[in-house]
C-alpha cells in the first residue's frame, strides 16, 4: 500500500465550468521514491458534519508521481442555488465554513524494462486502488477550513442565486422606467444577505420598495405608490380584487421590512430566517411587476 498523501491548500473560484462553485487546491505527494503513474484521482467534498456536495469527482488523470515532488491538483465542486441556501443556513452569517474532503486513487508503478540501445522502456505495472490521506495546512485531517473574508470573495464571483430567476424582468422593469435606485437596493440587499446583515437586508427591500413607490406616484407612500402602479399595470375593472390583493401584498411585507430600519423598545430580533423571507417576497412582487410590464 503506498502513502498518497493530498495537502489542502487553498480555496479558489478559478473553474473551467459554467455551473457555480468552486474548487479546492492541493498537493498530492506518493511518499515513495519510486515513480508512480497516476491512472485517476477522484474525491468528494462534505460540508463539515452535514451533507455531502456532489458525487464523487475526477480530479486529476494520466499523470506521473515521483517521490515527494508534489503534484498541483484541483478538486472541482459544483451545486445548485438550493445547496448554496443550505451551506449559509450552516454558515448563519458571520462564521466560516469548513468542508471535508475524501479522495481515492487509480495509481499503477512503473517499471523499467531492456530496451533497444540499453535505453529501458518504461511499462505499467498491475493498477491498484489506494487510499489518499488529505489533510489541511494545518495538518486537520480530511478537513479543509474556509474563514468568511475568503468564502464571501467565492460568493461575490457568481450570481447563482433568488437574483438570478429575477434579474431579467427587474432588468424589463428597468427599461420601462424603474429606476436604478430600485435595482440597486435589490442587489445591495443580496449582498447584505450574503454578508450576514439581516437588518440591512430589510432595509435595502425597504429601500427598493420606496424607489418603485416613489417613481409611480412621486411620493414614498407605499400604499399609494403600489396602488398606482397596480393600476397601470392592471387597468381593466375585472382586476379590481386582483389589485386589492396585491395592494395588501405589498403594504404587510414593506411593514415587514421596516422592523430592519427602526429599532424601538421593545427591541424586534431580526435573523436570517426573516432577512430571508424580506428578500425573497421582494424578489417576487419585482419578479410579478416585470412580467407584467
Amino acid at each position: 500500500m503506498r502513502e498518497l498523501k493530498l495537502r489542502l491548500t487553498e480555496i479558489t473560484n478559478q473553474r473551467p465550468s459554467p455551473t457555480p462553485g468552486f474548487q479546492i487546491a492541493g498537493e498530492l505527494t506518493s511518499g515513495s521514491s519510486s515513480r508512480v503513474s497516476l491512472l485517476s484521482l477522484k474525491a468528494r467534498v462534505r460540508v463539515e458534519n452535514a451533507f455531502h456536495l456532489g458525487n464523487e469527482v475526477l480530479c486529476e488523470h494520466d499523470a506521473e508521481l515521483s517521490g515527494d515532488r508534489p503534484m498541483r491538483v484541483y478538486v472541482p465542486v459544483s451545486f445548485d442555488p438550493r445547496t448554496l441556501d443550505a451551506i449559509e443556513a450552516k454558515r448563519n452569517g458571520d462564521l466560516g465554513i469548513g468542508f471535508e474532503v475524501y479522495a481515492t486513487a487509480l495509481v499503477a508503478p512503473i517499471i523499467e524494462a531492456p530496451g533497444a540501445a540499453d535505453r529501458p522502456r518504461l511499462l505499467a505495472g498491475a493498477p491498484t486502488k489506494e487510499h489518499v490521506e488529505c489533510r489541511s495546512a494545518d495538518d486537520r485531517q480530511n478537513a479543509f477550513r474556509v474563514d468568511r473574508d475568503a468564502w464571501l470573495q467565492i460568493l461575490s464571483t457568481f450570481q447563482h442565486t433568488e437574483l438570478e430567476v429575477f434579474e431579467l424582468p427587474v432588468h424589463r422593469l428597468k427599461a420601462k422606467g424603474l429606476p436604478q435606485e430600485a435595482l440597486t437596493s435589490v442587489h445591495a440587499a443580496h449582498t447584505a444577505f450574503r454578508n450576514g446583515d439581516w437588518d440591512g437586508t430589510l432595509k435595502k427591500c425597504r429601500d427598493a420598495f420606496e424607489a418603485v413607490a416613489t417613481s409611480a406616484a412621486r411620493a414614498s407612500d407605499l400604499a399609494a405608490g403600489f396602488d398606482v402602479l397596480w393600476k397601470g399595470m392592471l387597468p381593466d375593472p375585472v382586476d379590481d380584487k386582483k389589485r386589492d390583493a396585491l395592494n395588501e401584498v405589498a403594504t404587510a411585507i414593506g411593514k415587514f421590512q421596516h422592523l430592519g430600519r427602526h429599532k424601538k423598545f421593545p427591541f424586534t430580533p431580526v435573523d436570517r430566517v426573516d432577512a430571508l423571507l424580506a428578500l425573497r417576497v421582494t424578489l417576487s412582487v419585482f419578479g410579478y411587476m416585470g412580467e407584467r410590464t
